[in-house]
């Protein structure tokens, strides 16, 4: 357990984990760097308007944890558990 976080129980990260082992599987062909390549590198041309939308948007979920509020964690998204733990890594710093 970290952070009072029981792995076990956030059901994200465990579908994080076994998505992770299915793509590990797959084998890296020439087409496929390619592909990744191109998504890679497509939001290059956005002034960085993606990067600040996430970030406002983990920054209102931080403050939000940082009250107290505690995320469902059954079924909360890889965002929610980010910002929860910015957040008890903040509080328990200061």
């Amino acid at each position: 357990m970290l952070m009072g976080l029981d792995p076990a129980l956030a059901v994200s990260l465990r579908v994080g984990k076994e998505a992770a082992a299915k793509l590990a599987a797959i084998p890296d062909t020439e087409a496929l760097r390619t592909a990744d390549e191109a998504l890679t590198h497509s939001d290059l041309d956005d002034d960085g308007e993606a990067v600040s939308f996430v970030v406002e948007k983990i920054e209102r979920m931080v403050a939000i944890y940082r009250e107290g509020v505690q995320p469902n964690f059954a079924s909360v998204s890889v965002a929610e558990l980010w910002a929860y733990c910015i957040a008890m890594a903040e509080v328990g710093s200061g």
